[in-house]
C-alpha cells in the first residue's frame, strides 16, 4: 500500500496519522507474508521499496513511525534472522547521490538514513542499501568525482551499509565505463566484476538494451 501526499492533504487532520498507520501495518504485513512465502520456498533474497514507510521522508511530514511500529519491526527482523534470509533496501530512482542538485542529494540522504533507521529498529545489522550511481551530467569524470565527494560527507551510519557488506553498485552501460577511483575498469556489460577498493567491493554491469 501507499499514500501521497496529496492524498494525505485532502485528508481530515485527525484522520491523516490513522491512515499512516493503517498503510504502514498493512505494508508490515504484506512483507511478513512475503517473507513467509520466501521461506516456504526456499528464497532467501528479498529487497525492500523505499516507499515501504508512506512520507516517513517527507519534509511536511516525517512522522514518528517507530512510536507505533518498532515492536512490529523488531518481529520482523527476528524472523529475518531466524530464517538466514538477506534483506536489502532500495531507494527508488529519484534518489541519486551524484545529482548536481543539491536538494536532491539532500533527500537522497534523508532517505537512506531513514532506511538505516529502520533496519536498526529490525535489529538487523546486515541490512544493506543499494543505489545506484547515478547520472553523468558533465561528463563521467565529473559525476563520479561528484558521487565521491558528496559520499565522504555522509554519515558512517550509511556508508557502512552501502560499501562495507560488498555493496552492489548498478551501472547502465553501452560501452565500456572506467571507474579510475574504485580501482577497477568495467569492460563488458551482464559481468560482475570484484573490486579492491576502499569504496566498493562489488560492481554489477548491466547494458542498456
Amino acid at each position: 500500500s501507499t499514500l501521497t501526499y496529496t492524498r494525505y492533504l485532502k485528508l481530515n487532520k485527525e484522520d491523516r496519522l490513522k491512515k499512516l498507520k493503517e498503510v504502514t501495518y498493512s505494508n508490515i504485513e504484506a512483507l511478513e507474508k512475503i517473507l513467509r512465502y520466501n521461506i516456504d520456498n526456499n528464497i532467501h533474497f528479498y529487497r525492500m521499496t523505499s516507499n515501504f514507510i508512506p512520507l516517513a521522508t517527507h519534509p511536511d511530514v516525517m512522522w514518528d513511525y517507530l512510536k507505533y511500529f518498532k515492536k512490529d519491526l523488531e518481529y520482523i527482523g527476528k524472523l529475518i534472522k531466524d530464517n538466514n534470509l538477506r534483506v536489502d533496501a532500495h531507494p527508488d530512482q529519484f534518489n541519486v547521490i551524484n545529482s548536481d542538485r543539491e536538494s536532491v542529494v539532500e533527500n537522497t540522504l534523508r532517505t537512506l538514513n531513514m532506511q538505516v533507521d529502520l533496519f536498526e529498529a529490525m535489529n538487523y545489522e546486515q541490512g544493506k542499501l543499494v543505489i545506484h550511481i547515478g547520472g553523468a551530467k558533465g561528463g563521467k569524470d565529473i559525476a563520479l568525482d561528484r558521487f565521491i565527494n558528496y559520499l565522504k560527507n555522509f554519515p558512517k551510519r550509511i556508508t557502512d551499509r552501502l560499501f562495507n557488506f560488498k555493496y552492489l553498485v548498478y551501472v547502465n552501460v553501452d560501452d565500456d565505463v572506467t571507474l579510475p577511483k574504485f580501482n577497477a575498469i568495467a569492460t563488458y556489460p551482464n559481468l560482475i566484476i570484484i573490486l579492491n577498493s576502499p569504496y566498493c567491493l562489488i560492481i554489477s554491469i548491466f547494458s542498456v538494451i
